[in-house]
Order: C-alpha cells, then structure tokens, then sequence
C-alpha cells in the first residue's frame, strides 16, 4: 500500500509541478469538508440520531429543548413565588381554575411536555414537581438524609418534600395528581401510601404512574448511526420478553399493586403490547432515551395511548 500511494498520491500531489495552486486549494477544500463533515456527525450523535434527537427529554437540560420544541414556558415565579420547591418548579398557565400536577424524579420530566400540550388543548393548566435521583414522597427527603452513604449525595436531595405536597393540598386549582415515583424508600410502601392518603385527604385525585419498563443496556446503542452494508452491518434491536420485564420489576410492582385510594395507571400493556418490549412508536421514532428514559417521543406516545383520557375533566366542573 506504500508503494501504491507514493506512486498514486504523494508524487503527483506532493512532488508534481503542475497545477500547484489548484492542488493547494482542492487539499485545503478536502480537509475542510472532512471537517465539517465529522462536525455535523459528532453534533448529531450519528448519521440516523435524529431518531433520538426527535424524542430527547432529559440530556442535561431538557427543559429548553423541550420548551422550544413544545412551546412551554414557565409561570412558576407568577405562580408559585421567587423560590422553586422543587429542583425542577415547572408551571404552564392556560388562564384556567383547574391545574394538573405531575410529581416526581426524571421520570416524570419525560412525561410533562406531552402532558402540557394535551392540558393546554383542554384549556388545563400544568404543573411539574420534579427531583431527579429522588423518591418524590411524603418524608422522602429525610429518609435519604438519614441513610444515604454518599454525603454529595446527600446534598442533592436539598427538597422540602413536605413543603411541596402542602403546596398542592391547600392549592385549590390543583384538582389532579399524578405520581411518578420510581424509587421508594427501603422499598416501602408506608412512604406512597402516605402520600396518596395526604392528597385524597385534600380532595385531590390521585393518579399513580406505573414505570416504563427498564434494561440493562442502552437501546440507543442499536440505531444504525452509519451506512449500513457489508462492512457496517446495522444492529437488530434485541427482543425483550414482557415475563423478563416482571421479573426484573416485580418488587416495584408489587408494592404499587397494594396502593389503595388512588387509579394505578398500568405500564407494560403499553410498552410490552405483543408479549415483548415495544422500541419504536409509529412514526418510527424511538422511545427510549436511555436505558431506563423515555425519549419525549416515548412520553407523547403514553400521554395518547393511555393518559389523555385522565387529563380530561367532566364538562360541568
């Protein structure tokens, strides 16, 4: 290969005395198309990664992707005060007496926009709670405080959690809540029985969000980011049976199948509808952002096929 490339490569370009400018200049042209071509494939994460990009929730600030894709912008400060309770205080106002609201970790987050945008189409105002990493209950907080190893970690979880569901009980608006808890203290249903028991007190109704199902791997990982071909065979996304996905979640689920008082909104007769995990919506997009996120398209595709109904008030309230 030496060989051939002095001969075909290196003497005429390098060598040659003819055309010297235009050599200069298709090198320099050569190297700058390379250039800009590796840019653009490093912005977009892969040549196809516009299937993730469509749906991307929580990729280190979610909220201004989401906002310019959804057109939310957030009243929080007109709402609720200078001070957010939450790590994430989100506030959508549609000028209406009822207000719905979503409380959680980054499980919820992928769902708000969708939720948003539905809410904003029944002239419905939305509101976020959300604490990454943090099970959004009724004392959560001090238990992580009192057993969490981590110190750092420890000064993540800085939510008054309490503070947070008084907020909802004394807000007369907020007439809907939905959990979206992925992480129970000890695996104790004390803490969301609690907190459900708290809300329906208030007269609130109580919707708790079963999760999406969870892997080991990312699915991201499979999505052909190159030609495919002989040399760049594309990845077969892997089959994942629905009895696989109980397994690895039956602790969770059968702790939120004992949660009297609120609706259980079941997860994997959305996302396991044939027996197996669902990876793509119909569009083609995928729905997951990560090994255990949604991707927003994910989210859309739940807020249609299952929540829109649950966001819909009675025409005489």
């Amino acid at each position: 290969f030496s060989v051939i490339t002095y001969f075909a490569i290196e003497k005429p370009l390098r060598f040659g005395k003819r055309f010297r400018r235009a050599k200069t200049v298709g090198l320099v042209a050569a190297m700058l198309a390379v250039g800009i071509f590796g840019y653009f494939v490093a912005e977009k994460k892969g040549l196809n990664a516009e299937k993730v990009i469509a749906g991307r929730t929580i990729d280190g600030g979610w909220s201004e992707w989401a906002r310019k894709k959804y057109g939310l912008q957030n009243s929080w400060k007109e709402y609720g005060g200078e001070k957010p309770l939450a790590a994430d205080s989100f506030f959508v106002d549609c000028n209406s007496e009822k207000t719905v609201a979503l409380v959680g970790d980054s499980h919820a987050q992928q769902y708000f926009p969708a939720m948003a945008r539905a809410n904003r189409e029944n002239g419905v105002n939305t509101l976020l709670f959300a604490e990454p990493g943090a099970p959004m209950v009724l004392d959560g907080e001090q238990y992580l405080l009192r057993y969490h190893k981590n110190a750092d970690r420890r000064a993540h979880y800085r939510s008054d959690y309490r503070g947070i569901f008084d907020f909802l009980a004394n807000r007369q608006d907020v007439r809907k809540v939905f959990l979206s808890i992925t992480k129970l203290p000890a695996n104790d249903i004390r803490y969301m029985q609690n907190t459900v028991d708290f809300l329906t007190a208030a007269g609130k109704e109580v919707y708790v969000l079963m999760d999406n199902p969870s892997f080991d791997f990312n699915p991201t990982d499979y999505l052909s980011r190159a030609p495919t071909g002989f040399l760049f065979p594309a990845k077969k996304m892997p089959v994942v049976p629905r009895a696989e996905i109980e397994k690895r979640m039956s602790a969770y689920l059968k702790i939120m199948a004992e949660i009297k008082g609120a609706t259980l909104l079941e997860s994997l007769d959305i996302f396991c509808p044939q027996g197996q995990n669902l990876w793509f919506d119909g569009n083609g997009d995928l729905l997951y952002f990560d090994s255990n996120h949604l991707s927003l398209a994910g989210g859309e595709y739940r807020v249609q096929k299952q929540l829109a109904k649950y966001l819909k008030f009675p025409a005489e309230e």
